[in-house]
């Protein structure tokens, strides 16, 4: 009966302890505003090669972009 209070007890502790725990940051937060021009592979914006990285990317009122490979916006390519 004692060693089923006890276990009790320590479920609960650890219960309440895992409630009142922090989460952890989702990761970096990119953003980017008003930005110029991109010609010839340039990117306006926000660039994370592969689509890396677990943060948050906003793009907003972003530059033309022209030429090959040139992006306005969010590139998650390669």
């Amino acid at each position: 009966m004692v060693g089923a209070c006890v276990q009790a007890a320590a479920g609960i502790a650890a219960l309440v302890w895992a409630l009142l725990q922090h989460p952890a940051p989702a990761g970096p937060v990119d953003r980017a505003n008003d930005t110029g021009e991109a010609n010839g592979g340039g990117v306006t914006g926000v660039k994370r090669p592969g689509g890396q990285g677990r943060g948050s990317a906003t793009a907003e009122r972003t530059g033309d972009a022209s030429g090959p490979n040139s992006v306005s916006g969010i590139d998650y390519s390669n």
